[in-house]
């Protein structure tokens, strides 16, 4: 029995509504980017001329206008969905290709609209994250956190920039899904998602080792407004979240010590800044070791998730954390890019 052929495949779903193959068949370059620091982001390629009918097609916004809904599905043969969004933009060339492109983003991308200024009071993180939810009009997805907070001030921020910076304090992670925003922990502790074999499955990676410059102890202080007393929290050697399965974190073979003292204005107690020292050592971490690479498409490379690279030797081969991912179906082909980030070697 012969090698099963693949074939890579699409589905674009516009309002809810699956694309017919008549309309797929005048769409190219379907685009997928994931990143751990922005909202994801879709385009795609649509052919305006109509050769059959001799005519234009989708100039007038008879098939595609901002704001419409777009569902995304990528892969090969079977298909799964990557991203639910929205029309952000459209481009339109006339010329020997004449066309419009079109280009989006996911729900979380709704957080970057406009700025606010608000005091969240009594509340956790995970308790601010489901009000600016519901503020936004999603249903909520949130991993809970346990620090109640007397008061938190959003001053003059978009509500994803002010949610995204809660969320790296915490080492938390903010996406959406469908109109679901998620708020939750890092999953570099998960178990890959994808295996790739170089020179099999990944055509190029490569990495960069880097000497990390602070945080190899963290500490942050705080101040008991009622015991009228300062208390800090610390981090080190062995508060590793992860070593992804290697023996010697960045900051073990760093050429130099480089503690760091952080001025918190609002850890609550002691346990929350051990809590945040650990989360900021931990996140110092993850850029020890940085590193790219692109393979056969494969759609269960996702930011947030990890993958195992073999075949580059026994230092490097191993897990690694995706931390952003272009996914990109042309006319013959689909492949993957991807950045990762890894604490230990």
């Amino acid at each position: 029995m012969g090698r099963q052929i693949q074939v890579p495949n699409f589905d674009i779903y516009l309002n809810g509504s699956k694309l017919g193959n008549e309309v797929k068949k005048y769409i190219s370059q379907v685009t997928v980017k994931e990143d751990l620091d922005a909202p994801s982001s879709f385009s795609f390629s649509f052919d305006t001329v109509n050769l059959q009918q001799g005519k234009w097609q989708g100039i007038d916004l008879e098939l595609f206008t901002i704001g419409d809904s777009i569902d995304i599905y990528l892969g090969m043969d079977q298909t799964v969905q990557l991203i639910s969004g929205s029309i952000d933009s459209m481009h339109v060339n006339f010329g020997d290709k004449s066309s419009v492109d079109i280009s989006g983003f996911s729900w979380l991308h709704k957080l970057t609209f406009g700025t606010r200024t608000q005091a969240f009071k009594n509340m956790s993180d995970s308790d601010i994250a489901a009000q600016i939810a519901r503020q936004e009009n999603l249903s909520a997805d949130v991993d809970s956190t346990d620090t109640q907070y007397e008061q938190i001030n959003q001053n003059n921020q978009s509500n994803f920039q002010f949610l995204l910076a809660r969320a790296k304090r915490i080492s938390y992670e903010l996406s959406a899904s469908h109109k679901q925003l998620i708020f939750r922990k890092s999953q570099e502790n998960d178990a890959p998602a994808a295996s790739l074999q170089f020179g099999v499955s990944l055509f190029d990676f490569s990495v960069s080792l880097n000497n990390l410059e602070q945080g190899s102890s963290v500490e942050v202080r705080g101040w008991d407004m009622l015991k009228k007393e300062a208390f800090s929290g610390t981090a080190g050697q062995g508060d590793e979240d992860s070593k992804m399965g290697k023996p010697d974190s960045g900051f073990s073979i760093a050429s130099e010590k480089s503690p760091m003292v952080l001025q918190a204005s609002d850890p609550a107690d002691l346990h929350n800044a051990q809590n945040l020292a650990r989360d900021k050592y931990n996140d110092l971490l993850l850029e020890f070791l940085t590193g790219s690479g692109q393979c056969l498409g494969n759609n269960r490379i996702r930011a947030g998730k990890t993958i195992e690279i073999t075949g580059i030797g026994s230092k490097f081969s191993g897990v690694y954390y995706v931390s952003s991912v272009t996914h990109t179906l042309g006319d013959a082909d689909y492949q993957t890019q991807f950045s990762v980030k890894k604490t230990a070697i």
